[in-house]
């Protein structure tokens, strides 16, 4: 009989099985040890943090060291006996591993307390490990207060989880919390290149940056990695091999160049390069991060004039130069401007608010690009008020005025006048005088708002900025796949036959309120080949116009004949004798 033994993944494979091979979580070790050595264990603990930083790993290895029938210096598992294999294994009868997303009803928590009752079958203690216990309900969370407090002496408890915030109060204060933070690049590194050694895989430098890159912290993601990599590349991992995996593309030097091409309002370069880069497959999450680490180590460097090669990921790989051209040419501002649009798109990848993810770089471009009408705004903001302030002046000027020819009049009355009468006078001219220069204040509010939505409105990128403000999502979709129907200089529509006419009304009604002008939809003629030629064109506004115009001319008409045929009558002429009307006096009405 032939036996088939299947390999382990390296993640299982190397996982710690005692305290000396956890990594990086020193403090942690320290506190589980001595309170082994000195046996003033808590009732609960509490593992919280990110995912693969290795929870549920420390949870056993605790678990197996309070068991251990042969503990080297009073705390390490030996990894031999029939309780540290049976828990390795998760076997153990005294050692249950609770999957609390799956089992996470008050039920469940009776049948746990239920259980607890009875003694450990073969070890000192017995205890319960819930992973993720976050997704308990309220209910269960209750349940296991009074347990979780007072437990029997032999019972223990580890509870796990990455959501920290959702588990309630009153359960957290009952535990000894232990926070387990991502692990730093560097060990993560050390960890690969360790692990390569002894499974004989190649790797390089620069792969193993981009694995503890991707994985985030995580050493669980970062194992299964480069045991991804390894069995596709028969153990011989190259950056470029790690690009088919991981969607990682060695695009620091075109990620520079988009941020560079924003700053310059260049949206044309900027589109392009982003559907350069979503052609060949980029992990949309890595491009993300890539580009949000960019732009923080670019407002570092702007602000300190160093560069932290050590801790950075990505810039030690780009020309310095390119790096101070950008610095130099746009300031602090503009980059944590642009910073906080990828933010705030990102968090609308991960929320599966759009789900197109081309459409979302593209608007997320459009948004984070700085236009040219933008700059204009941002120069003139200071003329603008030295203007305004000019013109209140002069109102000021104009009141003193006025203030100055009508108090002499009233001198020559206020002899018979009191001093608090003059008083109440002058109160009230204050009044009307503060009340006319808030009334100016809100009419030049008013035009410079006019004026700033006007700027709105200059090209098609700004349209598919309000369309995203508004929440537009059906006419955003229209609007980015139809643009050359718009034109924004003759301020018109061009309808092509393929676009229901209810979506070009409502483009009419948005494009004349951000930009205060008469915009109408023009129909080309079916059979005109050329829809950018303007001669053939059907306005129907004009049509409409036009025949109303006739029909008005045709009433005037009749009103006329009607007028000549009466002037013509006996009976006229019979008036006219006896009482000298005239022409003049006859009207004709509908």
């Amino acid at each position: 009989m032939i036996q088939i033994q299947f390999k382990e993944p390296l993640s299982k494979k190397y996982r710690p099985q005692n305290f000396f091979d956890i990594i990086y979580h020193e403090e942690i070790k320290t506190i589980l040890i001595n309170s082994i050595l000195e046996r003033n264990i808590a009732n609960g603990i509490l593992l919280y943090g990110e995912k693969g930083t290795g929870k549920t790993t420390i949870a056993r290895i605790f678990a197996k060291s309070i068991n251990c029938q042969n503990a080297k210096d009073g705390y390490e598992p030996c990894n031999i006996c029939d309780s540290c294999l049976e828990i390795t294994s998760s076997r153990h009868p005294d050692v249950m591993e609770i999957d609390a997303a799956s089992k996470n009803s008050v039920d469940s928590i009776r049948e746990l307390i239920e259980e607890a009752k009875y003694l450990p079958v073969k070890s000192e203690y017995k205890i319960y490990i819930l992973d993720e216990v976050h997704m308990l309900s309220n209910s269960a969370f209750n349940a296991l207060l009074k347990i979780l407090e007072e437990p029997p002496y032999y019972v223990k408890f580890c509870l796990s989880t990455t959501e920290y915030h959702k588990i309630p109060a009153t359960i957290t204060s009952r535990c000894q919390r232990l926070n387990l933070r991502k692990i730093n690049n560097e060990i993560l590194k050390q960890q690969l290149f360790s692990i390569s050694e002894k499974e004989n895989i190649k790797i390089d430098e620069k792969s193993l940056n981009i694995i503890s890159a991707v994985a985030k912290g995580s050493a669980r993601d970062a194992i299964s990695i480069l045991d991804q990599a390894s069995i596709l590349t028969n153990k011989n991992i190259t950056a470029n091999t790690l690009a088919s995996i991981i969607g990682y593309q060695d695009d620091e030097d075109e990620l520079i160049e988009l941020i560079d091409e924003m700053c310059d309002s260049n949206v044309e370069k900027s589109l392009k390069r982003i559907d350069d880069l979503y052609q060949k497959n980029i992990s949309i999450d890595l491009f993300f991060n890539k580009i949000l680490d960019l732009l923080t180590e670019l407002m570092v460097y702007q602000k300190t004039g160093m560069l932290n090669e050590k801790q950075s990921l990505y810039i030690s790989n780009i020309d310095i130069q390119k790096i101070q051209n950008i610095v130099s040419r746009n300031n602090f501002e503009k980059l944590n401007r642009i910073w906080s649009i990828f933010a705030e798109s990102q968090n609308i990848l991960k929320d599966n608010i759009y789900d197109n993810q081309l459409y979302l770089l593209n608007l997320t471009i459009l948004r984070a690009t700085v236009n040219e009408s933008e700059k204009k705004y941002i120069e003139d903001a200071p003329i603008q008020k030295i203007e305004q302030k000019k013109t209140l002046d002069t109102h000021n000027n104009i009141q003193d005025t006025k203030q100055n020819i009508v108090q002499p009049q009233e001198s020559a009355k206020d002899s018979r006048r009191n001093i608090s009468d003059e008083k109440a006078v002058n109160a009230k001219q204050n009044i009307v005088h503060n009340d006319e220069i808030q009334h100016h204040q809100k009419i030049q509010k008013s035009e410079d708002s006019s004026n700033e939505e006007k700027r709105l409105l200059e090209n098609h990128s700004h349209l598919l900025y309000i369309l995203n403000k508004l929440k537009e999502v059906e006419l955003l979709n229209v609007a980015q796949n139809n643009g050359q129907i718009f034109h924004y200089q003759k301020f018109e529509i061009y309808d092509n036959h393929t676009i229901p006419n209810k979506y070009l009304q409502m483009f009419v009604k948005i494009l004349r309120q951000y930009s205060k002008q008469k915009w109408r939809i023009i129909y080309l003629d079916n059979d005109n080949q050329d829809r950018v030629s303007l001669n053939e064109v059907i306005d129907v506004e004009e049509k409409n116009e036009a025949i109303a115009q006739l029909e008005d001319n045709e009433k005037k008409n009749s009103i006329s004949d009607i007028k000549t045929q009466f002037l013509e009558t006996n009976f006229f002429k019979n008036l006219k004798e006896k009482f000298d009307i005239g022409e003049e006096n006859v009207k004709i009405t509908k």
